[in-house]
This record gives structure tokens, C-alpha cells and sequence, in this order.
């Protein structure tokens, strides 16, 4: 690998979304992300409202998640073996004929909690194989010295349109237009088909993967090439670290101290969400104009600054005015988070070969999301033993330690090669 030393790049946010290619697939990144908000909430009102048992909804969530994290590696080998653009295309156009699928079981009286999770798993996988593929298509429309700003802007509008996603429910609640959101849904995903059409012609590298290997040998030639670089591939992995704490400091810590703990009213709960949501969005419009000559050593910071987060959420339990050691770990939180995605996708981007590049995403994707639901449910069984007070700060603690230790290692491993 060559040495990861970048000049800056002069062109602003605004010069990139006048690229026609790229505006196309930005927009097009935000109606998926749009519609991806919507339908995760819209299915599990509708569960709900069909009377679904504690053990139906769970199983519901489970499928859909578990089809999200674990059919990523499939999705990597499709985008990197087919023509990434018409691979999206044909995705989309399949998201837009399920939701009319679901528009005719619902208006038809025939959808039930079973074809619900039905249609929930298949849109789910839909979007799980669909994601290498886009975040691998990045450096076919930017030149490489503009890749780490354009990360930096659909990273950007993924949460944000998400969390919008899941609002807009509220607004066809109100207006009794339940079959109405398969419908729009399913506009949206013809719309953003079109916009993928406007995308230039990428010819599919000489040396893609031939449909003749099997689907084992082209994972493990994309872990080869992954393995190639030990920096690389233990970022790659110690993503689940991240994403375990990560996630369980926003989904059980954080509720756990301000609700029960601080017993503090539900709104400071979502204030501090939004405050975490606002510093990651802050975070990677920052991060994605730095010069960063070690963009893999900086993608290390994100346990360090996640762990003093964490360590201020612990110092509000003991200080009288909590209200300022919340809201600056909050935004800790969220800026860790920004710290990590945005150079290791650049990094791969640049460093990995296109046969390879989309099973190279969707393995750092997959780990990730087994991270994250691992982070859950230890979490939440760590704190039956401990008290929140106790819990959090030794949690806080071990993760500064941990993320020091393995910056500490990088910057060495990085300064040898």
C-alpha cells in the first residue's frame, strides 16, 4: 500500500453536488435513506396495530436486522462481479415493486404479521446488498483527491434522512393514509431509479471477478486482499469494538442514566439524542475537509473520544449540575462516531482493488453490525449485575484505556511500515 499522505482538496461541498453524476447519486442516497427511515418504523407500527405479541414484534426486528447485517458479504460479491450502476438499478426497481406488493396486500386485507415480516425482510436484504455496491461506485464518479469529501457528504445525509424517514410516518398516521406510504414509497423508489439512470456508463474492470468462481473463493479473495494490510484489517475488525460501545452507550447507558438513574424528564432524553445526532453531523462535514496524512491512524480516535464521552455521561452522577457533563458527552458520542467512517471508507476506496472493493465494505459493514447488537444485549446484562452509577464509570474508564492502547498501536504499526 502507499503511503497515505493527501493533499487537501480545495473543492467545496457545493463544487461537488454541481457534478452532475454525483448530484444524481447523492439525491439518490437520500430518498433511499428516506425511505429506508420510513418503512423500518412503518413496520413495526403495523405489527403493533395487528395486535403482534412481545415475541411476534421481536421476531419481526430480528429478522429484518439480522437480513441487514449478515447478507452484506453477498451484496459486496454481486456489486464487485456486476455493473455497479445497473446492479443499484435493478435494486431500486425491486424495492419499488415490493412496495406495490404491500400497497395490494394491504388494500387487499390479506397482509398479516407474517407477510408483513415477509415483505420487512426482503426490502431489508434489499438494502443490505445495495450498500457496497453504492459506497464502492463513490470513486467511479469523483477524482481521488475529492473522495474523502464526498463520503463526507452522503455519510452525512444518512442519519439525518433516516431519522426524517421515520418522522414522515407521523404525517400519513395523521392524515389516515396507512396504504398511502406503500404507494409514495414506491414513487420514491422509481424516482431514484431515474436519478441512477442520469449516472454515466461504468464498464466493469478487466479483472472483475468472473461469475464462474464461486461464491467462497471471491470472499476469501476479498479477505486476502484485505488481510494484505494488517493496519487495515485490524480497523476493519475492531469496528465491532467501536460499534458494541457505541451503540450500547446511545441505546442502553444513556437511557438507563438520564430516565432511571437521573430520573429526568423523557424530553432531555431526546435532547441529548438530537445534540449526539447534530455533533456526528458537524463531525463528518469537518472531518471530510481535513488534510489527514494518516487517515487509518485517525480513524482510531473514535474509541478514545467515545470513552471520554462516556466518561463525562459517568462524571453527571456526581456533580450537581449534570446538565453540561450530558450534553458535552452526548456530542462527544456523536463526534467519535464521525471520526472512523469517513477515513476508512476513504482509505478503502483508494487502496482496494475494484474486484474486491464492495466484499471489502459489506465484511467492515457486517462486523460492525454484529458489534453493534453484540453491544446491546452485553450491555444490558452488564447492568443487571452493576448499578449505573458503578457500571458507567468503570465502562467509561476501560474504553478510554482501550482506545488509547490501540491508537498507540496504530501510530507505531503505521510509523514501521
Amino acid at each position: 500500500m502507499k503511503p497515505m499522505t493527501y493533499a487537501p482538496t480545495d473543492d467545496a461541498y457545493l463544487t461537488l453536488l454541481q457534478r452532475r453524476s454525483y448530484a444524481a447519486f447523492f439525491t439518490s442516497q437520500c430518498i433511499t435513506n428516506l425511505c429506508d427511515g420510513l418503512l423500518a418504523v412503518t413496520i413495526i407500527y403495523f405489527a403493533i396495530e395487528m395486535n403482534a405479541s412481545a415475541l411476534q414484534l421481536g421476531a419481526v426486528t430480528f429478522g429484518v436486522t439480522l437480513s441487514r447485517g449478515f447478507l452484506g458479504p453477498i451484496g459486496g460479491v454481486m456489486g464487485d462481479r456486476m455493473d455497479k450502476r445497473w446492479f443499484l438499478i435493478v435494486v431500486e426497481l425491486l424495492r419499488a415493486l415490493l412496495m406495490l406488493g404491500l400497497f395490494l396486500f394491504y388494500t387487499s386485507g390479506a397482509l398479516n404479521i407474517y407477510s408483513l415480516t415477509a415483505f420487512g425482510i426482503l426490502v431489508s436484504t434489499c438494502f443490505a446488498i445495495s450498500v457496497p455496491a453504492a459506497k464502492s461506485m463513490i470513486p467511479k464518479l469523483l477524482k481521488e483527491e475529492q473522495l474523502q469529501a464526498g463520503n463526507a457528504l452522503v455519510q452525512t445525509i444518512t442519519w439525518p434522512a433516516f431519522f426524517l424517514g421515520s418522522g414522515l410516518l407521523a404525517g400519513f398516521l395523521h392524515f389516515d393514509m396507512k396504504g398511502g406510504i406503500f404507494l409514495a414509497t414506491a414513487a420514491a423508489f422509481v424516482v431514484s431509479t431515474a436519478l441512477l439512470l442520469l449516472l454515466p456508463e461504468i464498464n466493469t474492470d478487466s479483472d472483475a471477478p468472473s461469475a464462474k468462481t464461486s461464491l467462497r473463493e471471491d470472499l476469501s479473495q476479498g479477505y486476502k486482499e484485505l488481510s494484505s494490510d494488517r493496519v487495515l484489517l485490524i480497523r476493519v475488525w475492531s469496528y465491532a469494538a467501536f460499534t458494541f460501545f457505541w451503540r450500547g452507550a446511545l441505546q442502553i447507558v444513556l437511557p438507563l442514566l438520564v430516565l432511571r438513574e437521573l430520573e429526568s424528564p423523557a424530553w432531555l432524553f431526546g435532547a441529548l439524542m438530537f445534540v449526539n445526532g447534530a455533533g456526528e453531523f458537524v463531525g463528518n462535514l469537518v472531518v471530510g475537509r481535513l488534510q489527514l496524512r494518516r487517515p487509518l491512524v485517525f480513524s482510531f480516535l473514535c474509541e478514545p473520544v467515545l470513552g471520554f464521552g462516556l466518561m463525562l455521561l459517568a462524571l453527571a452522577l456526581f456533580v450537581p449540575y449534570p446538565m453540561v457533563p450530558l450534553f458535552t458527552g452526548a456530542l462527544l458520542i456523536g463526534l467519535g462516531a464521525a471520526t472512523i467512517d469517513i477515513p476508512l471508507l476513504t482509505v478503502i476506496q483508494r487502496h482496494v482493488s475494484q474486484r474486491n472493493i464492495g466484499k471489502v465494505i459489506s465484511y467492515w459493514f457486517t462486523i460492525g453490525s454484529f458489534g453493534g447488537a453484540m453491544g446491546n444485549l452485553a450491555l444490558g446484562a452488564y447492568f443487571e449485575f452493576l448499578d449505573v452509577r458503578l457500571g458507567t464509570t468503570i465502562l467509561s474508564i476501560g474504553v478510554v484505556l482501550l482506545g488509547l492502547a490501540m491508537l498507540n498501536w496504530a501510530y507505531r504499526a503505521t510509523r514501521q511500515a
